[in-house]
């Protein structure tokens, strides 16, 4: 087996509160790793902070944890690619980062192949979620 971290993120304090989701994220990115033969190093979740930036709590301790433990870490799993980031760029930036230190990202619910078309099938629903984002943003600042 090799060892895997976890990112579980939810946006606001109400679903943190609530519970909403992030048990049943952290629950199916466990199972997910057991299925692919990772052992779970650490998880970190993320507990009402949007994923707008990377100004995050547990994702900058992530990011630490990932740099000084990369020799005995394969793989990042996250849920979705949205609850790594909403923007593009953020997220390209996330992967490439994890890459360079050996990292596989790896989501729960969506294609994880590295051929050209899955990789451009991820930027575009990446894309998609930015658009949803800056939507939304449009809608508040109007109102």
């Amino acid at each position: 087996m090799t060892n895997c971290i976890i990112y579980c993120r939810v946006s606001t304090k109400e679903q943190a509160e609530k519970g909403y989701s992030l048990e049943a994220q952290r629950n199916d990115c466990i199972k997910f790793a057991l299925n692919n033969e990772y052992e779970v190093d650490k998880v970190f979740i993320e507990r009402g902070e949007s994923a707008k930036t990377q100004d995050r709590t547990q994702l900058a301790k992530m990011i630490k944890h990932s740099v000084i433990n990369k020799k005995k870490l394969s793989a990042l799993i996250i849920w979705k690619y949205d609850r790594l980031a909403r923007n593009l760029s953020d997220q390209t930036e996330l992967v490439k980062h994890f890459g360079m230190l050996n990292i596989r990202v790896l989501s729960v619910t969506e294609n994880n192949e590295d051929n050209p078309t899955d990789k451009l099938r991820r930027n575009i629903f990446s894309a998609l979620t930015q658009y949803e984002n800056d939507i939304k943003s449009k809608r508040t600042m109007n109102r």
